[in-house]
């Protein structure tokens, strides 16, 4: 898929076939969320890869989402590493690089995904539930990614004039 294409059809997917991803997808994937920019190349983050569907179900629990996110056969969790972390606005940007790479990626390879903050009111207890070490990580978001039980209806986009100043 040409990159503009990708760009300009990418959805946010709230419904998921039970069908998984495979390990080769995920690869890719995350080969293309690391190859998103950051500030010196330092990458400050870090992934934890979730199919385990009783803890996607419990992740769902915690959000707004959860009807459709449980039916999510995969999420990645990003989170910020404090410990090499050096411009906390910087790093945070990254990680959100890293999340349009990973949105554009999934579409790009035929799947849906969405990319859920909504979570981050409970950051306390997703960092303890995923067993991750609060004092050196910082949650920045969760993406939802599998293949799409329908087509998204595409969205009226404002005309760039409206973001002109």
């Amino acid at each position: 898929m040409e990159v503009l294409q990708t760009i300009h059809t990418r959805r946010s997917v709230r419904n998921y076939k039970s069908c998984s991803v495979s390990q080769n997808q995920i690869d890719q994937i995350l080969g293309a969320a690391i190859s998103a920019p950051s500030g010196k190349n330092r990458m400050p983050l870090k992934f934890r890869v979730i199919i385990d569907k009783t803890t996607i179900e419990w992740l769902a629990e915690k959000t707004m989402y959860s009807r459709w996110l449980s039916t999510a056969p995969l999420c990645i969790a990003i989170v910020l590493d404090k410990k090499t972390s050096y411009d906390y606005i910087k790093d945070v940007q990254s990680c959100g690089a890293v999340m349009q790479n990973i949105l554009l990626a999934t579409h790009g390879l035929g799947l849906g995904s969405c990319w859920i903050g909504e979570i981050l009111g409970y950051q306390e207890e997703v960092m303890q539930f995923l067993n991750i070490a609060r004092d050196d990580y910082e949650l920045m978001g969760l993406v939802a990614i599998g293949y799409a039980e329908d087509s998204s209806v595409p969205r009226l986009r404002r005309r760039i004039d409206d973001f002109l100043i």
